[in-house]
């Protein structure tokens, strides 16, 4: 089977997978751009329509960090390097699979050699073993392609704005998706993954929570990372709960009523005129008046939490008078939330002449810090691990990730859910 380095698609950090990979397509085709994209669809995302056939880029971190979870070949590691190629031919019809190994350096290699990552000596290459390089193979490609990159994730401090810049710049801001899928493993070897000296470290027995993480990077669209974790999920230690994706839609669906306060003399509903559209008319010689949204939302599991604490109301106007500008005529005054639902009171005031006036409301996410870490990764990340403390800990993972999701965000603040209002002034 030929083998060629082409490294694509977004980049997501988890314990599933020591590797990570970029994609450019598989399972579903690539994201529309979120400008093209109306209605329900700006806030959820193009609806993915499955494909056949799907060409998979592995990418194996062959530094000397890895080998400690070859430990004696029967490790987790080792079920997870057997059982990917199979569980990519279950997951689509026609898989083209390409394999590549990277550290200081990168290269492709066979599927021979690829069998023998299972063994401490495939991570023992000169010139290829000193450094984990992930932003050699953070390149995100079009077209029905996914990558899957295969690491503990150990980077040198410094290099981490590095590697989040070059993974925004070629994939998120080409609307590609980041996943990571976090798996814990058996290890042997010594740990690199400290601001100190390398520590040697033995987890080999039943205890899985002294276990170490190793994780699989994807690139690619959200669809396509569900169809390889279900198939993958034949192994005991792969769970789609351990999978953060990061994409710039966060929402699976949502529904939405508005009303107004008892206190809003000045202004009445009128019938919705459809689905999250709302009709009000304020009375002559009033300006408007609090209205109430309550928002039920249900979230993409894998996606960070939003803080619902954080979020925004945002209003634009629509119509003759549209404008790309946020309008000052609905003003956010408090927002709660309990169980994934929203609580919005915000005073909508109209100073113009009579007249029609049309607004799309979104609820979006803070611009700084939107997120929360989801809790696998704060229980797998350590700011400082050594062999006192937090031995079997990835350093700075949390960091990563949330790094990622502000990246993501910088370039397109997720909206959780958007509706329309009609006012009419008389």
């Amino acid at each position: 089977m030929h083998i060629r380095l082409r490294p694509c698609r977004v980049i997501a950090v988890l314990s599933f997978v020591a590797s990570g990979a970029a994609s450019c397509g598989g399972g579903k085709p690539p994201a529309v751009a979120s400008k093209d994209l109306e209605g329900p669809a700006a806030v959820t995302g193009a609806t993915d329509v499955a494909t056949d056939s799907i060409r998979v880029d592995v990418y194996l971190d062959a530094t000397v960090s890895m080998s400690g979870f070859t430990a004696g070949g029967a490790s987790n590691y080792a079920k997870f390097l057997e059982a990917l190629e199979s569980s990519l031919s279950n997951a689509w019809k026609k898989v083209d699979i390409h394999f590549g190994k990277f550290g200081s350096t990168s290269r492709e290699i066979q599927r021979p050699e690829f069998l023998t990552a299972r063994a401490p000596q495939f991570y023992t290459e000169r010139g290829m073993n000193a450094v984990t390089a992930i932003d050699q193979v953070a390149k995100c490609d079009t077209g029905p392609r996914l990558n899957v990159v295969v690491t503990d994730l150990f980077q040198k401090e410094g290099d981490l704005n590095a590697i989040v810049g070059r993974i925004k710049d070629q994939c998120l801001q080409k609307g590609i998706a980041v996943g990571v899928l976090a798996m814990k493993s058996q290890f042997d070897g010594s740990v690199y993954d400290a601001r100190g000296p390398a520590y040697p470290y033995k987890a080999a027995g039943s205890d899985t929570a002294a276990y170490r993480a190793f994780y699989a990077l994807l690139f690619g669209q959200p669809g396509q990372f569900d169809a390889l974790v279900q198939s993958l999920e034949q192994l005991s230690f792969v769970n789609a709960r351990n999978l953060v994706v990061i994409s710039p839609f966060v929402t699976r669906s949502f529904d939405v009523t508005v009303s107004k306060s008892r206190d809003s003399k000045d202004i009445n509903m009128s019938k919705a005129s459809g689905p999250n559209a709302f009709n009000f008319a304020i009375r002559k010689g009033g300006t408007g008046g609090t209205l109430i949204s309550d928002v039920a939302l249900t979230l993409n599991p894998a996606s960070p939490p939003p803080r619902l604490e954080r979020t925004e109301l945002v209003a634009f106007r629509q119509g003759p008078t549209a404008s790309t500008s946020p309008s000052r005529d609905l003003v956010q005054k408090k927002v709660s939330s309990q169980a994934g639902k929203y609580h919005v009171e915000a005073v909508l005031t109209i100073n113009d002449p009579p007249g029609k006036y049309e607004y799309r409301i979104d609820l979006r996410t803070a611009p700084i810090n939107g997120f929360s870490a989801p809790a696998f990764i704060r229980a797998l990340s350590s700011d400082d691990p050594g062999p006192a403390k937090d031995p079997n800990k990835t350093l700075n993972l949390e960091k990563f990730i949330m790094d990622l999701r502000q990246a993501a965000s910088s370039i397109r603040r997720p909206v959780l859910a958007s509706w329309t209002l009609t006012v009419v002034k008389r």
